[in-house]
């Protein structure tokens, strides 16, 4: 009867609620895939963007530290003109009245300076660029090796000459 009839209606309008749904829910899925697939298509762009940033501020690290040996080799050189007395050298006679004694040495005081100058690439050598920094190797897309900022200042003309300049 009456309660048969209206269980089935029931039944009907719930087949018909679920068909309505799964229809909506195809339709939401799809849109769901194609969000998820632009946000992913979003995030490896970002990706690659950040690996270029991170290669830029790894340049402009090594590229600071280079100019900075540069410059106080610049300096140096001013100074070394410019002041009359930089650094003391004693000057004795020999015993046999011929000659003179210079400490330290033409050799040691030659050896000395560049030793501080080698020292200073060195320096800047050791300040480990980002681009190898495991952190980061998620970022980027090629394995090439960075260029530390004591390789490019021994390779510049000026800063060869200015030492040069020091030496003689």
């Amino acid at each position: 009867g009456v309660v048969g009839a209206a269980e089935q209606a029931e039944k009907n309008a719930e087949r018909v609620r679920q068909s309505q749904q799964r229809a909506r829910s195809m339709y939401a899925e799809r849109q769901a895939t194609e969000l998820h697939a632009y946000r992913l298509h979003l995030c490896r762009s970002d990706k690659g963007l950040l690996g270029n940033f991170v290669r830029l501020v790894d340049v402009m690290l090594q590229s600071c530290l280079a100019g900075l040996i540069k410059l106080q080799i610049s300096e140096l050189s001013e100074r070394i003109e410019r002041m009359p007395k930089l650094f003391s050298v004693s000057v004795t006679f020999a015993a046999d009245g011929n000659s003179m004694v210079f400490t330290p040495s033409h050799g040691t005081f030659e050896e000395t300076f560049r030793e501080a100058i080698q020292q200073a690439v060195d320096l800047v050598n050791n300040v480990a660029p980002l681009t190898t920094t495991r952190r980061y190797d998620m970022h980027l897309k090629s394995d090439a090796q960075p260029t530390r900022a004591g390789d490019v200042v021994l390779r510049d003309g000026t800063f060869r000459a200015m030492r040069q300049a020091i030496l003689e």
